[in-house]
């Protein structure tokens, strides 16, 4: 227990670290994208709402032939329609936000995460359309297995809930603080892999490895899974800690394996970080 709390720690103070970096590498545009992103989703969304709800109210004015006098329920149903859709985008985003973030801004994780590592261990790679196009399905493989796992945990303690003494201690505190913990390591787990995948390293052997090193993901994970919790601007504001941890992702992973995540036999996570593994002085 006493490693899982050196590791969250540890990766917890690499944020600021990681924020220094961004500004060192000159990196500062990419907090634009999330700005521009959110702008474009907003107007989609609207847009989406507003198709679907005339889509909608067509069907209905069709298919149940309103008097004269009765016109004015059409608007009623319309205007229904568009408030539902409206809550029922809203309800999507409160519980899946987390991953549609990690989901949307997954080429642009990918690519500041390949320049981290540039930074940090003096390894240029070519640019290749393809290796980006590659990193980036699987940065989305990795959330979409992250989500049906995530869910299965989800229903047992909802299941579990449900027995007697267990379910007052799992349906209290106790159990909002583990289910909280288990997404935040989730997270962590998808702002590490974008490191560990270009190290030539399969899906099962990176979560093997970051397994190991639970403490790190749930401090990776952390402040991110705080964020969202923001009413209304938790999604917009969270999106800009995801790229300060997946920098701060590939800074601990660099440091831990010494830039040999796949190849090296070492299974015990670093713990001193002050002896960076065969980094290039910056």
């Amino acid at each position: 227990m006493s490693r899982f709390f050196n590791l969250f720690s540890q990766t917890i103070s690499l944020h600021g670290e990681a924020l220094r970096l961004i500004r060192r590498q000159k990196m500062m545009w990419v907090f634009f994208v999330p700005f521009l992103l959110f702008i474009l989703m907003a107007i989609g969304g609207f847009m989406s709402i507003s198709y679907m709800a005339g889509i909608a109210g067509d069907y209905v004015e069709s298919t149940i032939q309103f008097d004269e006098g009765w016109v004015w329920l059409t608007f009623i149903i319309n205007s229904f329609l568009i408030v539902f859709l409206r809550i029922l985008l809203f309800v999507f985003f409160a519980f899946f936000s987390g991953y549609v973030v990690l989901l949307l801004m997954s080429p642009l994780f990918s690519y500041i995460s390949e320049r981290t590592e540039q930074y940090l261990t003096g390894h240029a790679y070519q640019f290749s359309a393809r290796r980006l196009l590659h990193e980036t399905l699987r940065g989305v493989l990795v959330v979409f297995r992250n989500i049906i796992i995530q869910g299965g945990i989800f229903a047992l303690v909802f299941i579990f809930s449900f027995i007697p003494l267990l379910g007052q201690i799992i349906g209290g505190t106790i159990g909002s603080v583990f289910l909280f913990m288990v997404s935040a390591y989730f997270y962590g787990f998808s702002f590490m892999d974008y490191t560990i995948e270009r190290q030539n390293t399969s899906i099962s052997k990176g979560a093997r490895y970051i397994n190991k090193r639970k403490g790190a993901a749930v401090g990776l994970g952390f402040i991110y899974g705080l964020l969202l919790f923001i009413p209304f601007l938790g999604m917009f504001i969270s999106s800009y800690c995801a790229i300060i941890s997946t920098v701060a992702g590939c800074i601990y992973v660099m440091k831990d394996s010494g830039g040999e995540i796949g190849i090296t036999n070492n299974e015990e996570p670093v713990t001193d970080f002050t002896q960076p593994q065969s980094f290039v002085q910056k």
